[in-house]
């Protein structure tokens, strides 16, 4: 069974402020600096479990109160958790077409972004797998996606037919939906599972 791939428009301005934090989190060894975060802008967080803003009492609904989950909370600080745009059960079928085709990314970096590491800590909250896309390459990888419709329907009608081409073409239109609102929104994409 396919993990089901979620992505967000992600606010990478509103992410640099937390990165100083857990940077500092990671060189100290010590979870204070995002825990800190989280606390000094609880009107911006949410829950990644209810996803209802966080209130005083946050931390009744930590279950580790390790790095990798504050950073889950502080997180919901540069996107908004209900507005998933994700490409459900249908990334991997998606992506082995794509990978058909020319790109000015490797095409993974469209479906899934790039991880982000600090050292030996991977910045992977929910540990099922996290990756970003730059608000600076979306431009590029938007008019990418626009010129290759045409050649990504051409080679739907080679797809095995046990797929759903008309999920693997909604998909597609998915996928430069969030690209185009990202690129109008200037901001980058965060995608997990």
């Amino acid at each position: 069974m396919s993990m089901e791939h979620k992505a967000f428009i992600f606010d990478f301005n509103a992410f640099l402020k937390l990165e100083k934090e857990i940077i500092n989190a990671v060189k100290k060894s010590d979870t204070k600096p995002v825990y800190d975060f989280i606390n000094k802008n609880l009107d911006e967080c949410v829950s990644p479990y209810s996803e209802e803003e966080l209130d005083e009492n946050w931390q009744d609904e930590l279950e580790s109160e390790d790095l990798k989950e504050l950073c889950d909370f502080a997180l919901t600080c540069c996107y908004d958790i209900t507005d998933d745009q994700g490409l459900s059960n249908i990334w991997e079928a998606l992506l082995n077409i794509m990978k058909q085709l020319e790109w000015s990314f490797a095409a993974e970096y469209y479906i899934l972004g790039n991880g982000v590491s600090y050292g030996d800590f991977d910045l992977d909250p929910g540990g099922m797998g996290t990756g970003f896309v730059e608000k600076n390459d979306i431009e590029k990888m938007n008019s990418d996606l626009i010129k290759n419709r045409g050649k990504f329907i051409e080679k739907l009608k080679t797809v095995n037919k046990m797929e759903n081409k008309n999920d693997l073409e909604e998909g597609y239109e998915v996928l430069l939906s969030l690209y185009s609102d990202a690129l109008n929104e200037k901001k980058g994409l965060l995608f997990t599972f």
